[in-house]
C-alpha cells in the first residue's frame, strides 16, 4: 500500500518535517513530497510549493514531486485528493488500469513457489 494513502494533513506533518530536516542529501525528496501532499490536501499551497522546491532541489527527477508540482500548477483543488483511501480502494484503483494483472498476495514466510509456507 502506498504510504501517501495513510497521510492526513495535521498529525503527520511534523513527522515529515522532522524527516526532511534530518535526511541526508539524496533522501530528502520523499519526506518533502509527503509534506507537499499533506499541505496541498489541507489547502496550504505555499507550504506545498516550498516542500516541492526542496524535493526537486534534492532529486530533480523525483516523480512524485513532478506529479504534485504539475497538479498544483494546474490549479487542481485539494478536494481531488479523496483520502484516506482504504487498502481495498487502493487495490481497486490499481486493478482498473488497462493491462493490469492482479499479482498474488504476498505474505510473510511465503516461498518462491507460491505455497505461502504451508506444508
Amino acid at each position: 500500500m502506498p504510504l501517501w494513502t495513510l497521510c492526513t494533513p495535521v498529525p503527520t506533518s511534523g513527522l515529515w518535517a522532522d524527516l526532511t530536516r534530518c535526511a541526508q542529501l539524496g533522501y530528502v525528496a520523499a519526506p518533502a513530497c509527503l509534506i507537499a501532499f499533506t499541505a496541498w490536501q489541507s489547502g496550504n499551497g505555499a507550504l506545498a510549493n516550498l516542500a516541492l522546491d526542496r524535493a526537486i532541489a534534492d532529486t530533480p527527477g523525483y516523480s512524485m514531486a513532478l506529479l504534485l508540482r504539475d497538479t498544483i500548477d494546474a490549479g487542481a483543488p485539494p478536494s481531488l485528493a479523496v483520502l484516506p483511501m482504504t487498502p481495498e480502494e487502493v487495490a481497486a484503483s490499481y486493478s482498473t488500469a488497462p493491462g493490469f494483472e492482479q499479482a498474488e498476495q504476498w505474505s510473510p514466510g511465503a516461498s518462491s513457489t507460491g505455497d505461502n509456507g504451508a506444508s
